[in-house]
């Protein structure tokens, strides 16, 4: 026996060390909903600095000619303690105006659909994956997710995947015959088989193919029989090229390249080699290609559950930036001040995420076709709802603000305003804690 090579020097070695880099590279990268979810809050801060400059300029305009000040003077010593009170309600605007708890719903929702994965067989290896897991609209898959051995569940899967938009190809190294046998019978291609002609391709012709003609052919491709691992890899380059968000099973050694190579590379029962393990995103612990569809609802299920967390901070926002422009242009200070509004992010948002993490995902999430990352966040989001929920609270807010004014006209100035800030501040903080319900109630 002749030894050609030892350690990260044998094939073997190459395909571990191409993993570890690739691992390196996913863990490094942001995922497409850290991306928006940092958009929308830059967004937000943006808005909420404009606001909160031009707010501090009106009423430093209304102190200046009306002479109201935070003690009623308009002497010169008062100036500085104008200055600070000015900038504090600036500075308030600006904070309630953040989405600060959509990073804390995003790890909540990551790690609980995580553990409750694993009890459905689905075990992950990189979180970040299972965000992509949303956007997926295609899978290549082998011979080992679909069998005729397979727990009469492959056809349900495939079809809810189907259903769900994403586009099931099989690449094999058999024969077209027993390939185009196996499509049919899990529901790749028609029962009976007559779009075979325009969606069988083998590997050879798919290889040979010039480079541009074979990213066309990509698209089309639902069987792939006659295929080398090389071909496999080819396939996958091929679809990504094209925009496609792509998912790949394997089990064997030669399948590590393109599960590396795939935006989610999906290991295939225990029998997975140790190679393609570590090439893995995801392990499928039972090796069902049902399985493979319920880890799919579970991407979209965090995914929904998120955007239901930002509808709700949201709207909380708009409000309290609403109401604080409004008092303070009129009034000269604002019911709900930065320390307060912080308060309401870390005890009743924080609660958002938890209860939304007690969910299980419905069955509906498999009835949309998949999140498209070339769309900001905001497009998901129900907007007739907020709006709704946002017109209702600053009305309701508003008039607290003026009755309670009117109320308490006999008692002095001061205390009537802490009273009236406080009863602001009470029912803003039932109103979010009742679209604590809607949420878990309408999502």
């Amino acid at each position: 026996m002749l030894v050609t090579g030892v350690g990260k020097f044998t094939e073997l070695g190459r395909l571990r060390a191409s993993a570890d880099s690739k691992d390196t590279e996913k863990r490094k990268n942001k995922t497409h909903l850290q991306v928006l979810l940092k958009e929308v809050a830059t967004f937000m801060g943006a808005v909420g600095f404009m606001v909160a400059a031009i707010v501090a300029y009106v009423v430093w305009i209304r102190d200046f000619f009306t002479g109201d000040s935070s003690n009623g003077s308009r002497e010169p010593g008062s100036t500085l303690e104008e200055v600070i009170r000015i900038s504090i309600i600036a500075v308030a605007i600006f904070v309630v105006s953040l989405p600060e708890v959509l990073p804390l719903a995003l790890n909540i929702s990551r790690l609980s659909s995580m553990k409750k994965m694993k009890a459905d067989n689905i075990l992950v290896r990189r979180p970040a994956v299972c965000e992509t897991m949303a956007l997926c609209n295609d899978a290549v898959c082998d011979m080992t997710g679909i069998t005729l051995d397979n727990v009469d569940d492959v056809q349900a899967g495939i079809t809810e995947m189907q259903r769900a938009g994403i586009k099931v190809r099989l690449v094999t190294h058999d024969d077209p015959q027993t390939a185009k046998a196996i499509a049919m019978e899990c529901g790749i291609l028609a029962s009976d088989g007559s779009d075979a002609s325009e969606v069988i391709v083998e590997g050879e012709v798919f290889r040979l193919s010039e480079p541009c003609q074979r990213d066309e052919l990509a698209e089309k491709i639902l069987v792939m029989p006659r295929s080398t691992p090389d071909d496999k890899l080819l396939l996958v380059r091929a679809l990504r090229k094209r925009g496609k968000v792509v998912a790949v099973t394997g089990s064997v050694s030669n399948d590590a390249r393109a599960l590396q190579e795939a935006d989610i590379g999906l290991a295939m029962g225990e029998q997975a080699t140790e190679v393609v393990v570590e090439s893995s995103d995801i392990i499928i612990l039972d090796g069902n290609f049902a399985t493979v569809a319920k880890g799919f609802r579970w991407g979209r299920s965090m995914h929904e559950k998120v955007l239901r967390v930002m509808q709700q901070q949201l709207t909380a926002n708009i409000v309290a930036v609403t109401i604080n422009c409004l008092a303070a242009v009129y009034y000269g200070h604002i019911p709900l001040n930065a320390v307060e509004f912080v308060w309401v992010n870390v005890i009743i948002f924080g609660l958002g995420p938890l209860v939304l993490a007690t969910e299980y995902p419905a069955e509906r999430l498999m009835d949309e076709p998949p999140i498209d990352q070339g769309q900001p966040l905001t497009k998901y989001i129900r907007w007739k709802r907020l709006l709704i929920q946002v017109l209702y609270q600053i009305i309701t807010l508003l008039v607290i603000n003026f009755q309670g004014g009117s109320l308490l006209k006999n008692d002095t100035r001061d205390h009537a305003t802490k009273v009236k800030n406080t009863m602001i501040f009470n029912t803003f903080v039932i109103c979010q804690i009742s679209i604590e319900f809607e949420v878990r109630k309408t999502g």
